[in-house]
């Protein structure tokens, strides 16, 4: 290239090179998408603008992997999260749930685990949308690549607990119990059996409840996208009207932040006024501000700052002070944490260890897959021991490897497989589109191909 020997485009996975000077690069609508350079030589004015965009596009995007490098801890903090989840939920093989030793070591578990997903996704949207350009096509484009990431592993794993365990699938062989699978199917938690919270509704897959505020907040945050650089200000005003003004106004209940609050709304409304959704709205907050500048400059204050709020965490869990959902429950600590960790890790180099990354990797079909391990192991236990059933450590020990097992399976078959395919035949017309807009743009004739 001339000017530059370094390749415009690296592999995934190099270290960045140089960018090429934005006067020298301009968009070539060529065979394969190639690029064109000018060697040394002023660009038309009317292709100016387009060079422009293109190189401030390229920048963007070596400063966003730098960025998402420092940000592994991120993995980390979801397989460890996930994993909290399995054990509370294996926690049924040495007592019932609460009781016992094992209900005062793990009961903080399941509650943290889930606080914690809610934190991390917050942050994550802010980071992984913040080149939105506001158009109908990003918003689009970024909902069915987070639907297509969600629902198929959803919907294979709650057949799969269906068809293994037929106590779970009698209640949905009637007429009303199947429209109401649909329902939970589709993240639309309208009726069902009550988790506790007036919010929650538990569908087929237990464990899907958390899934329908999830999809809540894609969904929110996709319409607040379409506000281009006010989408945040939309986010937070919807925020404001769902959480304070709707409940304020139309509900005889005080308002509070506690998850279990109930309001006396029905239907999707029950879903969007349940105070586990300021959850969310931190995580955005937190991705806002390790987005600016700002940073423990000082790598020893930075460790010593980590462990600190690694010990406030670890307090709030060994004494089940507040240990529930909620901003103001698990919120304390796991706040702190978050920022903590997202503004000391910009100077600190820590390398996560490659089983932890993994686990963050697994995390999300670890989370869908460990019910169906443990429901199917507690129904056929008898047979498998052929004396008697297992319980303790035993059970403990084995569906939480089943669980692994099915994790890592899943993970490579149906969320890099089939979750990818749904991805990219959802997304094929739009690429069309998009591939038929740059077929119609024109080379200036001054411009000189580089092979």
């Amino acid at each position: 290239m001339p000017g530059n020997s370094s390749p415009l485009w690296r592999k995934s996975g190099e270290r960045a090179d140089p960018l090429p000077n934005p006067v020298q690069l301009c968009p070539y609508s060529g065979p394969g998408g190639q690029y064109a350079f000018r060697d040394g030589k002023e660009i038309q004015p009317e292709l100016k603008e387009d060079v422009y965009r293109l190189y401030c596009m390229l920048a963007e995007t070596d400063m966003e992997q730098s960025k998402v490098d420092k940000i592994e801890f991120i993995q980390a903090l979801r397989g460890i999260a996930s994993l909290l989840v399995v054990f509370w939920h294996g926690s049924r093989f040495f007592a019932p749930y609460g009781e016992g030793w094992s209900g005062v070591l793990l009961r903080p578990a399941a509650p943290f685990g889930v606080d914690l997903f809610f934190l991390i996704s917050g942050f994550i949207m802010l980071v992984t949308t913040r080149r939105s350009d506001g158009s109908k096509g990003y918003v689009a484009t970024f909902f069915i690549k987070r639907f297509a990431r969600i629902w198929p592993v959803y919907v294979i794993a709650t057949a799969i607990l269906l068809l293994l365990i037929s106590y779970r699938r009698e209640p949905f062989l009637s007429w009303h119990g199947f429209r109401h699978l649909v329902e939970y199917l589709f993240f639309l938690p309208l009726h069902g059996p009550n988790g506790g919270d007036p919010g929650v509704v538990i569908p087929a897959l237990s464990v899907g409840w958390t899934l329908n505020y999830e999809m809540y907040f894609y969904a929110v945050l996709a319409a607040s996208l379409l506000f281009g650089r006010a989408r945040w200000l939309a986010f937070f005003l919807w925020m404001a009207l769902t959480l304070l003004v709707i409940p304020g106004v139309f509900s005889a209940t005080p308002l509070s932040v506690d998850p279990s609050v109930n309001y006396q709304f029905h239907g999707y409304l029950r879903l969007a006024t349940n105070p586990i959704i300021l959850l969310f709205a931190a995580g955005v907050i937190i991705g806002i501000i390790y987005d600016t500048r700002l940073t423990i400059a000082n790598p020893f204050y930075g460790r010593l700052s980590i462990f600190a709020v690694v010990c406030m965490v670890i307090f709030q869990y060994c004494s089940g002070f507040r240990a529930d959902h909620g901003l103001f429950n698990w919120g304390l600590t796991l706040v702190p944490l978050m920022l903590v960790l997202a503004l000391a890790l910009k100077t600190i180099d820590w390398e996560v260890s490659r089983p932890l990354l993994y686990l963050g990797d697994i995390s999300f079909s670890l989370y869908l897959f460990h019910p169906i391990a443990q429901e199917w192991f507690d129904r056929y236990n008898v047979r498998l021991s052929g004396t008697g059933p297992l319980a303790g450590f035993a059970a403990f020990f084995i569906t939480s490897a089943i669980a692994i097992v099915l994790a890592c399976l899943s993970h490579r078959y149906l969320e890099l497989g089939v979750s990818n395919r749904m991805r990219d035949v959802l997304l094929r017309p739009m690429r069309k589109n998009r591939l038929r807009r740059n077929e119609s743009l024109t080379v200036a004739p001054s411009i000189k191909e580089v092979a």
